[in-house]
């Protein structure tokens, strides 16, 4: 499993019952791009990580799992 599949998945789970829309708008980009990182067509950018860590309170996690897919192709 690749790290932008984790990545996906874990914002996935993360997300629950809120929809693609709410969470692009707390996390402060288009619903658009959102749905292409969730779905794992797109790797995410080290400022969306890090909003990711803030608002679901998960200190460097998602940080960790973007550098990994740094160094993916």
């Amino acid at each position: 499993m690749s790290a932008r599949s984790i990545f996906a998945d874990l914002l996935h789970a993360y997300r629950g019952a809120t929809t693609q829309q709410e969470a692009a708008q707390e996390l402060r980009v288009s619903k658009s791009l959102y749905q292409k990182i969730e779905s794992g067509d797109r790797r995410p950018q080290r400022d969306f990580a890090e909003r990711c860590d803030e608002l679901y309170k998960t200190p460097g996690v998602f940080v960790r799992i973007y550098e990994d897919t740094v160094s993916e192709p």
